[in-house]
């Protein structure tokens, strides 16, 4: 029998759950994942090279819609403080402190997301699932924005329009303009 007392059925049923691993995309040593390794689900990193967990959300009702790799080595997840889903993408590098992506976005369901090194995409809604807007757009690649947007309101971000005169979406987002 192991050093641990408990029966092996009680150790299978308390394990720590692990999510699915994202890599850094400034340090392939480093990883992140959603675990419950201190109980409550929390964004965990861990070092390849010295082989430390840590853990980088502090969230109360925990985390449940996994952690994503930014562009810049951050790393992200959606930060829902009461439990109704609503809440923003925060983000922290290992070892930092949590900080909204987007402080300019306001509180909402996250219902979209998309990562480029020059920009980031979030569709949040903030009434109902059809309530999207616009919160702001830029293609400055040293800084992470926000675009907020819904198909009604995809002129503001791409003025550009396709030969109908309505706006094209989808040639906006890929061809990253």
């Amino acid at each position: 029998m192991p050093m641990n007392d408990e029966p092996e059925w009680v150790r299978r049923f308390t394990a720590p759950e692990q999510g699915f691993p994202v890599w850094s995309t400034a340090d392939p040593d480093l990883l992140a994942l959603v675990s419950t390794l201190g109980g409550a689900a929390q964004v965990w990193t861990y070092d390849l090279r010295t082989e430390v967990w840590e853990r980088l959300s502090q969230e109360p009702i925990g985390v449940d819609q996994g952690v994503w790799a930014l562009p810049d080595g951050r790393f992200a997840w959606w930060h829902d403080g009461t439990g109704d889903e609503r809440g923003r993408l925060v983000g922290a590098s290992a070892g930092g402190i949590p900080e909204p992506i987007l402080p300019d976005l306001p509180d909402g369901w996250l219902t979209g997301l998309a990562f480029h090194p020059s920009r980031t995409v979030v569709d949040a809604a903030r009434r109902r699932l059809t309530d999207a807007g616009v919160h702001g757009c830029s293609t400055r690649p040293t800084r992470m924005s926000a675009i907020a947007c819904s198909s009604l309101t995809m002129s503001r971000c791409a003025p550009d329009r396709s030969t109908t005169g309505q706006p094209s979406a989808t040639a906006r987002f890929a061809s990253g303009r």
